[in-house]
């Protein structure tokens, strides 16, 4: 008796057992269409495989223990996915990488960077200056902006200048930990003036 009321306890619920073949499916339905969505976007849209590789090489590293670190690339994925692929229904997780949107989209850009002149590699060290503007650019000109970058000396202000239409845009950009001063900000409105910007960020 005692073992017969294990077992009929232990069988599954037919409608229970239908919902969950039917979330299932859902579930693997909603994946196919992402996955179909992505490389349908990647497709029209191959620069931006190319510019996602740079940003990837230049925000992976090894650290001095020799683990890989990719917390800005985790975050510059998720901004992106929100940023510019969010019509396609994807929701990228607030924090830190964990959704299957992330997941995807990287796994197509991985099958797209293998093989190709576009296949990044970590960087072997951190950012400097230099870096921060070319990152900068690239998050730019994926955006849609044209941009240039100014000369590493004597720039006169202005690290960048991105053109949208009608809108030149001169913009400094500082590596730092803390808000920068005023000094920044007149610097900025200078470069504007000099590269003949209508704003300056």
């Amino acid at each position: 008796m005692y073992d017969r009321l294990n077992l009929d306890r232990n069988q599954p619920d037919p409608g229970m057992r239908r919902l969950l073949v039917d979330s299932i499916m859902a579930i693997r339905r909603e994946t196919e269409r992402q996955q179909l969505q992505t490389a349908r976007f990647f497709d029209e849209h191959p620069d931006h495989v190319t510019v996602l590789g740079r940003i990837y090489e230049r925000t992976v590293y090894r650290d001095e223990f020799g683990d890989l670190q990719t917390d800005e690339w985790n975050r510059r994925l998720i901004a992106y996915i929100k940023d510019t692929m969010g019509h396609l229904g994807l929701r990228p997780s607030m924090g830190e990488k964990g959704d299957s949107s992330e997941f995807l989209v990287e796994a197509e850009l991985e099958n797209r960077w293998e093989g190709s002149d576009a296949t990044p590699t970590a960087a072997p060290e951190p950012r400097t200056g230099e870096d921060y503007e070319r990152d900068c650019l690239e998050i730019l000109e994926a955006q849609g902006f044209k941009c240039e970058l100014t000369p590493a000396t004597g720039d006169q202000g202005a690290d960048i200048i991105a053109t949208d239409g009608n809108h030149r845009i001169a913009i400094q950009c500082k590596l730092r930990s803390r808000p920068v001063g005023n000094k920044a900000v007149q610097e900025a409105h200078a470069g504007s003036r000099f590269y003949h910007c209508r704003h300056a960020v």
